[in-house]
């Protein structure tokens, strides 16, 4: 059995977001659509495997079932993931023969999606001469960023709302005023216009971009734990080579 791990799911923002987080800590392949599932497993390369139960109209139940109904797949960890999916469905689907070995929920945040997934598959080993792994020269934002700016750049062009002209009415004038001066000037009561503001549109694009915001720096903040991890690792390697060399030159006195 391998040692990958495979996630099928046609919801390519959700693999966007945590796509940093699993390529760091494991190695992943993507499947956008339920076939060829069977085949990859089959090819022995992966040892668990993430499937939305809404691909391809809610066919990860029958991809679980299918999958556990072939002595060779035997040993595959089968982790379900819905953005719909209530408990009570899940306790159902638990009591069946072809049952999931982890069931989760969307939205997920990235971390438990790891940790969770840590279960069923092992993390990444460190290699000595990279040990940041595939997060060297991984572009976290630039999808996120050209999304948010086409977004922006066509809430701009969108058509301003018309501003409808006051409507004043002619006020009639006598023929013959006779002046007064002693008398007050009588006041003109003007009409009140009230300018339409568009606080809806404007609210909704500063939601999206403080969403979009947030959501980038949750992604930062991951990458810098998982950077943390790699060097502390990293710093640990000098002291289990020391240990070994040890052991050897003992072995070799011996």
């Amino acid at each position: 059995m391998g040692q990958r791990l495979l996630l099928v799911d046609s919801d390519r923002r959700f693999i966007q977001d945590h796509q940093v987080a699993l390529e760091s800590s494991f190695d992943v392949d993507y499947l956008y659509a339920a076939e060829g599932v069977i085949e990859a497993l089959e090819s022995g390369r992966y040892g668990a495997v993430l499937i939305c139960v809404e691909i391809a109209d809610n066919k990860g139940y029958a991809i679980c079932s299918a999958i556990r109904r072939l002595p060779a797949l035997a040993e595959i960890k089968i982790a379900l993931i819905s953005a719909k999916a209530t408990e009570e469905e899940y306790s159902r689907h638990k009591t069946l023969r072809g049952h999931a070995d982890l069931y989760l929920h969307k939205p997920i945040a990235s971390a438990s999606l790891v940790a969770e997934l840590g279960q069923l598959v092992p993390l990444r080993t460190v290699d000595p001469d990279n040990p940041l792994g595939d997060l060297t020269g991984t572009d976290l934002g630039e999808e996120w960023l050209d999304s948010l700016r086409a977004e922006v750049e066509a809430e701009a062009k969108a058509e301003p709302p018309k501003v409808p002209e006051p409507s004043v009415s002619s006020a009639r004038v006598a023929p013959t005023a006779p002046p007064a001066a002693s008398r007050p000037m009588p006041a003109i009561a003007l009409p009140s216009v009230i300018l339409p503001v568009d606080v809806p549109k404007e609210a909704g694009r500063l939601e999206l971009m403080e969403s979009r915001i947030k959501d980038l720096e949750q992604k930062l903040r991951l990458q810098e734990e998982l950077l943390e991890a790699r060097e502390r690792e990293l710093a640990e390697l000098p002291v289990v080579q020391d240990r070994a060399t040890r052991n050897l030159e003992e072995a070799l006195q011996c």
